[in-house]
């Protein structure tokens, strides 16, 4: 399946891209656009505005949705989840929380 995001790599959508292809969809392919491109035809958009697997602002990532869509139960995915989550929503709200935001980025 070809699956599409935004260019610019970021920590949600880098990870979102592990979990599609590790446990989600093993033959995914990824293409990258610009978030004002039009979502090509044939293609599963995720972090794109009008997507529909993009992150809930200050409350779920799209790794977060990516999980509960597909049901993945993995120990390791939902611990980076939850990690992914930290950075991407705890540390937003308050940047002291997480340690580690400046050494990831």
């Amino acid at each position: 399946m070809k699956w599409v995001t935004r260019n610019k790599p970021h920590v949600d959508r880098c990870a979102s891209a592990w979990l599609i292809k590790r446990f989600i969809d093993e033959g995914a392919r990824f293409s990258f656009i610009s978030r004002d491109d039009p979502i090509p035809k044939g293609s599963v958009a995720f972090t794109l505005p009008n997507a529909e697997i993009r992150p809930v602002e200050g409350a779920r990532t799209t790794y977060d949705v990516l999980l509960e869509r597909y049901e993945v139960a993995d120990p390791v995915a939902i611990r980076i989840g939850m990690l992914v989550h930290d950075f991407e929503v705890d540390a937003a709200e308050d940047p002291d929380r997480v340690a580690h935001k400046e050494t990831l980025g």
